[in-house]
Formats: structure tokens, sequence, C-alpha cells
């Protein structure tokens, strides 16, 4: 019965032990070396945070200047002074009223005092938004409370962010994390080989938009303005793209308004276009493919361009209605695997700037490892040395029990 019950033992050990082997070998395969054994790049990063606080305040304006209109206040003038800051210029009290404006049914009518139409006016930006009347000028300042909440809030959307790409690169043990300043974020990539590349996917806002083209290709920025009578439309801008033959630059008048825009995307995947050239495949949100269905029945044989971080980096004619599924063609290997990865991840909420950039030599992560294993296998000797010393053959079965001991624990880790 005993010799039984100490079988069961060994046999647990031997398959703890075994587990335990199996786990950790091969070491370098299996064990995850930080920035400082293995090299690599460190980056710090600041978010421009006021990016946010300025679309915020944006956001304010256009509110604002829908309910004066709806109002029917004239001589009112609205703009942004800084990122935080909105200020309505021309009201007073003699400020006069568009007669004849009917407010929708079942709304009163606004009262005639100016003042206190901007008062009304602005009764939903009281919760965000300061606001300090001087003579004919009224300014609406971001509280201070909310200004911090919106930069945290950002910032964390990009830590968010850069950790979902930088996990696709592959790498073990990388760190996205807050540093020093509110604004500031560390990024640590260990083993990384192409720098340049992981830089571009970390950096890329990953803005995408399919929208129509109005005009184009033209040969310059200039040949394309011309082509308005050097009056380009508020509904049409020009962007920078490429030819597919040449890669030469070339600049597209395109709609502001999208189709649709990365926040529709259900997914992103590497994929092939009909010539067997590197493409991106994307599938859309139910919403957004019945949008999309309908744009495309819409402008059946027109231009269709594929903008990315605002650059055209694919123009295709529509021959039919297109719903939920699509292709972003004309791209590089390299090109089509950063795509997918940082439309995947999703969009910047604000640009990112490099504030320090350090790689780390790999020769000294060698000479570190090298250290610690010798020191481990000195202080094993001495360990097996003191105990053969006192306990004579006994001794042994703590060498034998410590040496297990660490392995079960690198397994463990």
């Amino acid at each position: 019965m005993r010799t039984a019950s100490i079988r069961i033992r060994l046999l647990i050990i031997a398959a703890v032990v075994g587990v335990s082997v199996w786990i950790v070998f091969p070491p370098s395969e299996t064990i995850g070396l930080g920035l400082d054994l293995r090299g690599g790049l460190q980056l710090i990063l600041r978010v421009r945070t006021e990016e946010a606080l300025r679309q915020q305040t944006r956001a304010a304006v256009e509110q604002l200047e829908e309910q004066l209109t709806r109002t029917g206040l004239s001589g009112a003038t609205v703009a942004v002074v800084n990122p935080s800051e909105l200020v309505v210029s021309g009201i007073a009290a003699e400020s006069t009223v568009v007669r004849g404006l009917q407010p929708p049914q079942g709304e009163l009518q606004p009262p005639q005092d100016a003042v206190e139409m901007l008062r009304m006016a602005s009764v939903g930006l009281e919760s965000q938004f300061d606001r300090v009347t001087t003579g004919t000028t009224t300014a609406f300042r971001l509280k201070p409370d909310i200004a911090r909440q919106i930069r945290r809030d950002t910032v964390r959307q990009a830590i968010e962010t850069i950790e979902r790409r930088v996990n696709e690169l592959g790498l073990t043990e990388p760190v996205v994390a807050p540093y020093t300043d509110e604004d500031q974020i560390l990024v640590q990539l260990p083993g990384v080989e192409d720098i340049d590349g992981a830089k571009r996917i970390i950096r890329a806002t990953a803005q995408l938009r399919l929208t129509v083209v109005e005009r184009g290709p033209f040969a310059s920025r200039d040949a394309a303005l011309q082509a308005y009578g050097s009056v380009l439309p508020a509904d049409v801008e020009i962007l920078p793209g490429r030819t597919e033959t040449s890669g030469e630059t070339v600049f597209y008048a395109v709609a502001r308004e999208a189709a649709v825009t990365g926040a529709d995307l259900r997914n992103a995947q590497q994929s092939l276009d009909e010539f067997n050239r590197p493409a991106v495949a994307f599938t859309l949100r139910t919403d957004a493919g019945r949008r999309f269905g309908e744009f495309t029945a819409r402008h059946v044989n027109r231009l269709m361009a594929t903008v990315v971080d605002d650059r055209v980096v694919a123009v295709a004619t529509i021959i039919s209605r297109i719903d939920d599924r699509g292709q972003i063609v004309g791209l590089t290997r390299e090109e089509m695997i950063e795509q997918v990865i940082t439309l995947n991840s999703g969009a910047l909420p604000a640009t990112l700037d490099y504030l320090d950039q350090r790689t780390v030599s790999a020769t000294l992560g060698q000479a570190a490892i090298r250290a610690g294993v010798l020191a481990s296998l000195g202080g094993l000797g001495l360990v097996t040395i003191f105990m053969l010393a006192y306990y004579k053959g006994m001794g042994l079965n703590a060498f034998v029990a410590v040496a297990l001991n660490l392995v079960v624990l690198f397994a463990l880790i």
C-alpha cells in the first residue's frame, strides 16, 4: 500500500515537471523578453488634446448657430477663438430680429430682446461652458473640469487604439502606458525590426472615407483649382493621390460628404484584387451597408474615391450597386498590412507628436541575460555545496527540490 502511494506521488511529480519543461523549452521562444533585455524601440508620444477640445468647441458653434438661425436673430457672428473658447459678437439689446420667420409648430415665440434670445439659444451649452458677456460680445469657455475630462478621455482612447495596433505587430511584452504629463504616452516595442513601419502604424489616424470624385485627375493642385475658376465650392475639396501605372502624384476634386467612413467598418482583412494584387477587403455594418447601397445606386458609372488620412489611395468606377462589401486596391503589400492594422484598430482621437525616440541595443540585453544566468547558476552551485557539506548525501534531495522548483516557477511565470 505504501509502495503504491509513493509511486502515485512520483508519477504526479514527474507529470508536473514534464508539463513545466514542455512549457518552458525552448526558453528563447517561450520567455518574453522586455525592452531592457531584447532591445527594441522606445517612444514618448504627446497627444494633441487641444484638437479634442477644439472639436468640442466647434460642435458647440454649430449648435449655437443653428439655434440662432431658428430664432431668427441677425447680426450675430460665432467664431472659435481658441481650442476651449468661442465668441458670439454683434449681439446687443438693439440687435434686430428677422421678421416673418415662424418657429416650428408647438414651440413658443422667441422673445424680442436679442440678449434674452442668445441666453435661450445657449441653454444647451450651460452644462459644459461658462458664459461671460462684455458689451456686445459674449464668450463661452469650456469649464475647467470638463476640459480636463476631455483631455483624459482623449489620452485614454489614444492608448487603447495604440495598444490594439501594437498587438497586431506580433511583438512580445509591448508596453503602452501614460507617461509623466497628462498628455504623454510611453510606448516600448521589444524586438521590433521595422522601426519606420511601426511608427507609421502607431501614428496613422486611419480616417477612411468613401466618396464620389467630382473631377480629375489633375497634374497639380493649381490645375484642379483652375477647373473651378479658382473658386472651389464649399462641398468640394482637392486631395492628392497617385496613378496606378507610374505612381506619380495627381490630384482629385472629391465631395466632402462621405458615403461611409471608417466608423462604419465591421472589419478589414488582407485580400487580393482581380489581378492578384494586394488589396484590403472590408465589410460594413448593416445600416452603413444600406446607405452605401443607396449611394452607389445613385452614382452608377461615376468614379468613387477611397480616401485614407486625406489622401486618395484608390479610384474605381461604380459599375453597379454595392452594399456591405468592398475593396481598397492600388496598394503595396506593406501598405496593405498597415491599412488592415490601422483600420481594424480604429481612428486615433487626436494627432500624435514624437517627443523622444530611443533605440536600445540588443547586445546590452544579451549581456544582462548572460549575467543573470551565471548568477543563478552560481547561487545554485553555492547552495548545493553547502547542502552537501552540511547534510551529506541528503543534500542531494535539497538540490533536486530547488532545481525542480525553479523549473515549475518558470513555467508558472
